[in-house]
């Protein structure tokens, strides 16, 4: 289900994909114009399915795909109720996952972040390690990555707002 979406002269195009940590079911998922990481009412925006895969039709000017979570979001490969996440993809990423946020956020590139989290050499941000025809030891070693990264976060988070920061 999209929404939403701009105006002008600016060429628009349909983006598909999926959002995983796990596949994320009802994640919210816009095209972030302006790169403050919060949907404005011009930023289209769609639900993605069970599979996590979404498709939403956005001007091209933007620079990254922002996901947020809340208490109706699933985590479809454990069945939990994932909220109060936020994670991030270039716009050319078919994937938007803790490893795309890690890219995103750091500025550094997809080998480099692959380097230091020892994926694959041939790691990409389109890799889905839920897609039923993934190399399984890939996909083992990226969800395995992705929950590490995953862990760290809610560590991080959990200890910020014990000592009184918002998460």
């Amino acid at each position: 289900s999209a929404c939403g979406g701009g105006g002008g002269n600016v060429s628009s195009n349909s983006y598909t994909g999926f959002v995983i940590k796990g596949p994320l079911s009802k994640a919210k998922i816009f095209a972030d114009y302006d790169n403050d990481g919060i949907l404005d009412s011009d930023e289209p925006f769609a639900l993605t399915n069970e599979d996590g895969s979404y498709s939403l039709n956005a001007n091209t000017s933007f620079g990254a795909f922002v996901v947020t979570t809340d208490e109706n979001t699933i985590d479809t490969s454990s069945g939990s109720v994932l909220s109060g996440i936020t994670l991030k993809a270039p716009k050319n990423a078919g994937v938007v996952s803790p490893t795309s946020t890690m890219v995103y956020e750091s500025n550094l590139s997809v080998s480099e972040v692959a380097k230091v989290l020892g994926l694959p050499e041939d790691f990409d941000l389109d890799f889905n390690p839920f897609d039923s025809n993934a190399d399984p030891e890939k996909a083992a070693v990226v969800e395995k990555t992705s929950q590490m990264i995953m862990t760290t976060i809610n560590a991080i988070s959990g200890s910020a707002e014990g000592i009184g920061l918002s998460a």
